[in-house]
């Protein structure tokens, strides 16, 4: 059997949210069918880091600045038949080439990411292949998410394009940043478009997958065939459970500092809440695992030089997780499953979120591996009751357990075999 994936990136390394869930899928496909079967289609542009599964790679050229400009003038604001997202990875040449990279690989299953690439199902002939549409989340959804976020009192800035923002043509890119009604209105044009997209291709696609379970059940709802849940493969091995806390009081906060509901909401923690738990613990410190960090906070913590420090992106995070007493995950808006979240459970982490921290994550509603707290001046209390090493370590062990329960290896490999029928 032979797979292909056509992805809008390279995965490595896997540094964010959705490449971490591109490697597990290709780790999957490696371990169940062979490197030498599975083939990584992505943009020739972000293959330059090597990876250890040593798949084949096909590459194809991304659309010149002026064809996205044109795109987005033609396909969005005058035809609104294409999203913006879909004009900027759309033309003619790359339908060519990818219509010959398929031919060359005549691939048994086909996986399209993300409306961007799904996009070119109709005008590609696929043979005989299993055609699938990797969702991932539902964007149509996040990005209502980020209307209502907008409108909070406690928003200080907003970058709504976070790491997408290198697809976007350089001179659109001060507008969309700086105007707070600019980002409302492109928001709201851009999520009708996308749910559109997202309606479409679920109806042309025989299987489609999400993370999270809610948003499953709401394309299902909009026609969508063959949706299916389709829940991260993080790890290939369990780790122990061998945790280092000494009752120290340092948390984490973990995630990519330039994606818009990271940025926004940890900004907001420590400007109006750090203060406050400082006075309940004065030795507390946050330590920021994450890369591209805004100027704005960058500024923000030096007004807390003892009490936060952002450390960039980490290669192996086990020494931050085994030793950290809890995650923070104060998400104010978001969408999908937080994948942070399920790295907390893994480890054995307790985590202290909002709902938004643990959509579609199967937490229990008392507080028994999951602190959920939506009201955040009252995190500080919260993470004062956990430096206590009973209450601490009772969290800790039922998180782990719901680790091994929904996403350890044997679970998860054996719902996509199901998903892919291998």
């Amino acid at each position: 059997m032979k797979v292909a994936l056509i992805s809008t990136l390279y995965p490595y390394p896997a540094d964010v949210g959705k490449k971490v869930v591109m490697t597990g899928m290709i780790r999957f496909f490696c371990e169940t069918i062979s490197p030498e079967n599975f083939f990584l289609v992505h943009p020739i542009t972000d293959s330059s880091v090597q990876n250890s599964q040593r798949f084949k790679n096909c590459t194809y050229s991304l659309p010149s600045g002026a064809r996205k400009l044109i795109n987005i003038f033609l396909h969005t604001a005058i035809l609104r038949k294409k999203s913006i997202q879909e004009s900027l990875f759309f033309s003619k040449n790359v339908t060519a080439q990818l219509q010959k990279i398929i031919d060359d690989i005549d691939a048994d299953i086909i996986v399209f990411d993300t409306i961007r690439m799904g996009q070119y199902l109709p005008l590609l002939d696929t043979g005989r292949a299993r055609n699938v549409l990797y969702l991932e989340d539902l964007f149509s959804v996040r990005y209502q998410s980020m209307i209502r976020a907008l409108n909070l009192p406690e928003m200080k800035s907003f970058n709504p394009l976070g790491n997408f923002e290198k697809h976007v043509p350089t001179v659109l890119r001060p507008y969309i940043k700086k105007f707070s009604f600019v980002q409302k209105l492109l928001l709201s044009y851009e999520s009708r478009l996308v749910a559109k997209s997202e309606s479409s291709q679920a109806k042309s696609f025989p299987d489609n997958l999400l993370i999270n379970r809610a948003e499953a059940q709401l394309l299902s709802s909009w026609g969508g065939r063959g949706v299916h849940v389709f829940p991260p493969y993080i790890s290939s091995n369990v780790r122990p459970y061998e945790r280092t806390w000494k009752q120290s009081p340092t948390f984490v906060f973990l995630g990519g500092l330039d994606v818009p509901h990271n940025a926004v909401s940890l900004e907001s923690f420590i400007d109006l809440h750090l203060p406050g738990i400082v006075k309940v613990i004065p030795n507390v410190m946050i330590r920021v695992i994450g890369k591209n960090p805004a100027a704005s906070l960058l500024e923000l913590v030096k007004k807390f030089p003892a009490n936060v420090r952002i450390e960039g992106y980490v290669e192996s995070l086990d020494d931050v997780l085994h030793s950290a007493c809890a995650m923070l995950v104060p998400l104010l808006f978001g969408s999908g499953v937080k994948l942070k979240t399920i790295d907390a459970l893994s480890y054995g982490l307790p985590i202290i979120a909002t709902d938004f921290g643990v959509e579609g994550v199967a937490v229990s509603a008392a507080n028994e591996d999951c602190i959920v707290e939506n009201d955040l001046s009252k995190y500080g209390s919260w993470m004062a009751k956990l430096l206590d090493q009973d209450f601490n370590h009772g969290i800790s062990r039922n998180s782990y357990q719901l680790y091994l329960r929904s996403y350890a290896d044997q679970s998860i490999k054996a719902r996509y075999k199901q998903i892919f029928d291998i």
